[in-house]
């Protein structure tokens, strides 16, 4: 399996929102290719940065992060930001992903650990694979 490039760059936020009181998913402007499952090093002015999974697409022309918010000073960040403010990103990264030849797939996952999973469904149900 040959993995994307990785790079690093800054896109504007497209636009944010709540799944839960305590989730909060981020929409980057950002066409990049990466493998449903992997992350990016995620960042903002001012902050670390910080392991987040893709939940979108590869399909998609941008990249979806979900977090749930903690208190941290890089979470307070990922809860006020708002469109059209930058986010630093490096990646992508990891070999958790789908393995499209596989006819059965288990995935279990618990709370915010179903990020990668949402990016192996969505994408699945984009090219209509029958796994």
């Amino acid at each position: 399996m040959e993995l994307s490039k990785i790079t690093k760059f800054s896109a504007p936020l497209l636009e944010a929102w709540y799944e839960t009181p305590d989730v909060r998913v981020l929409r980057v402007d950002a066409r990049q290719s990466f493998k449903p499952g992997q992350f990016y090093m995620v960042g903002f002015e001012g902050t670390n940065t910080k392991a987040m999974s893709v939940c979108s697409s590869p399909t998609k022309p941008f990249l979806d992060f979900g977090a749930k918010l903690t208190g941290s000073e890089h979470k307070k960040k990922w809860a006020s930001i708002q469109p059209g403010e930058q986010v630093n990103l490096q990646g992508p990264y990891g070999i958790f992903t789908l393995q499209e030849q596989e006819k059965k797939i288990c995935m279990i996952a618990g709370g915010i650990g179903i990020t990668p999973f949402l990016s192996y469904l969505q994408y699945a149900l984009d090219k209509k694979l029958e796994n």
